[in-house]
């Protein structure tokens, strides 16, 4: 076996200047979009997972490793929003590099950088990188887990086999679904692994088994398995021991997979991840890519097909089970495929000026024009719209309603934030009282201070408007505590009814979410049978 190459200091500076713009592009103006759903939750959750006095919420495996990630931080509620997403990018670059790492472990130096730099620049990942998301932590250790594997591939030692299944297992505990990264190792033996004998006769298990997997890898896969179970295993109890307990916890949510009608969902969802791609990158950029895999799967087939399988391990349950997926479950597989694009486009290069006695540097110019080409057109513009206008991004139509038009979106609620603290306050109380009847009554905590002027609450209505009884009743013990009560309603929002509220609406401003998007409107409410509530009206 050949030893490492010498890591020249001038490659060293290279890498961590691109790993510095992977992280500056990510980190620049991190609050131009605001609060989504699913950040706020997971802020929420990581306020108290390591109190562990909510067992549900500090042990059931999903998305756990981003709550203890972001909660070891302690940022105040105020400042968990920046804090995160500047944490969250900063958690990304060990993926960043492992996406050198792989490239130059299978393809070269040159590739190695130049994947580096396209994941530095991708729209896709740039975009939902930029957010506190769990699938950017699943992605990271998916890519550790696939360099982690050549590693193996070519050192079958112990050690590289625990540290294998160490990066599956922390993959899996940031989102549940990165499972199928447990093949890695596997696919690492079978595609990239070297016979330093020929395979045994023989017509026993052992035989059978040492024809497909040479003896010397037995040990370290049996090493990456048994870390995987061992690691595994309290998170696999614990929702059993709830079960019998009577205490059932929602380990996946219930919409997430079906159980039947596979190939529907699989033709639905094909078409969905086309769209979706060339949305971000471009059409022609993206027609260009799957050239240049194709040219790459037929000049270097086992280390291609590798990558290929890396990236369609993780989409191998959303594909077929997933009805209507957010797009940002498709993160895992993107590094990979950056990896497949800049050793086809090497490749393809070095094979068009072959023959030349010098083609190092008419190959270099050609990617080098190429990838200039791209960044210009699509990659650089669309980073400056994130940092300064993410309304004129140009995102998939799920996406656009997902993170704009949608109640999960934060547009709407945080113009309601700015507005609510130059209401006229209660006499009562001294202070504004709102109560949040909006989809995401959560995400306004982030913006409003406890013990400030807004005194928020958010009742909770059920997501079948089951609870909307005790939220009258709330409503109704606000008026009577108070001189005057807002409410901050999404009349479009199906999980609650308005009209059960008996109330005098007396609208006071509404804000309408990007691209007729569902709206937030805000009323001062008075009772409806002109009774007064207990404090004297203004």
């Amino acid at each position: 076996m050949t030893r490492a190459r010498p890591f020249p200091a001038g490659l060293a500076l290279t890498v961590a200047a691109l790993l510095l713009i992977v992280f500056a592009v990510r980190a620049h103006a991190p609050l131009a979009m605001p609060a989504f759903n699913d950040e706020s939750l997971h802020i929420r959750r990581s306020e108290i997972v390591w109190s562990f006095e909510n067992p549900a919420t500090s042990f059931t495996v999903g998305k756990l490793l981003g709550y203890y990630w972001l909660g070891a931080f302690g940022f105040a509620r105020l400042d968990a929003l920046i804090g995160g997403r500047l944490v969250f990018a900063l958690l990304i670059l060990p993926g960043a590099a492992a996406t050198y790492r792989v490239g130059r472990s299978l393809f070269g130096r040159p590739v190695g950088l130049l994947a580096l730099l396209l994941y530095a620049l991708a729209p896709y990942l740039i975009f939902y990188e930029r957010l506190i998301l769990a699938d950017q932590i699943a992605a990271m250790f998916g890519m550790l887990a696939l360099w982690l594997g050549i590693r193996l591939a070519r050192r079958p030692t112990v050690i590289n086999g625990l540290l294998a299944g160490a990066c599956v297992s922390l993959a899996v505990l940031a989102k549940l679904t990165a499972i199928p990264f447990a093949l890695v190792p596997l696919l690492a033996v079978w595609m990239l692994g070297v016979r330093t004998a020929p395979p045994p006769a023989g017509v026993g298990a052992r035989a059978w088994l040492a024809r497909r997997i040479p003896p010397r890898y037995w040990r370290p896969l049996l090493a990456a398995y048994g870390f995987n179970l061992i690691s595994g295993l309290p998170f696999m109890l614990f929702p059993l021991f709830r079960e019998v307990s009577d205490e059932p916890v929602l380990v996946v949510g219930t919409d997430l997979f079906v159980a039947s009608g596979w190939d529907r969902v699989l033709v639905e969802n094909v078409p969905r991840l086309w769209e979706t791609l060339v949305a971000f990158f471009g059409l022609v950029a993206f027609s260009i890519a799957l050239g240049l895999i194709a040219w790459l799967v037929m000049r270097a087939r086992r280390p291609a097909i590798y990558l290929l399988l890396g990236a369609l391990l993780p989409w191998s349950l959303i594909l077929p089970l997933s009805p209507d997926p957010s797009n940002r479950y498709w993160v895992p597989g993107i590094p990979p495929l950056l990896v497949l694009v800049a050793a086809g486009l090497w490749t393809l290069g070095a094979a068009l000026v072959r023959g030349k006695r010098s083609r190092a540097l008419p190959v270099a110019l050609g990617v080098g024009g190429t990838l200039a080409l791209w960044a210009g057109v699509i990659a650089l513009p669309f980073a400056v719209r994130a940092w300064t206008d993410p309304l004129a991004l140009r995102l998939p139509e799920h996406d656009r309603w997902e993170y704009y038009q949608n109640f999960a979106s934060g547009y709407g609620l945080y113009e309601a934030t700015q507005a609510m603290p130059g209401l006229p306050a209660s006499d009562a109380s001294g202070r504004v009282p709102v109560v949040g009847l909006v989809g995401s009554c959560h995400q306004l905590r982030l913006y409003l201070p406890e013990d400030g002027i807004v005194d928020l609450s958010c009742p909770f209505f059920g997501w079948n408007g089951e609870y909307m009884d005790a939220v009258v009743q709330h409503i109704t013990g606000r008026m009577h505590a108070e001189t005057v009560v807002y409410l901050l309603v999404e009349p479009e929002l199906r999980f609650t009814d308005l009209a059960l509220i008996p109330v005098n609406w007396d609208l006071v401003e509404r804000f309408p979410r990007p691209f007729g998007g569902m709206v937030v409107e805000l009323y001062r409410v008075a009772p409806r049978d002109g009774s007064q509530p207990i404090a004297a009206a203004p």
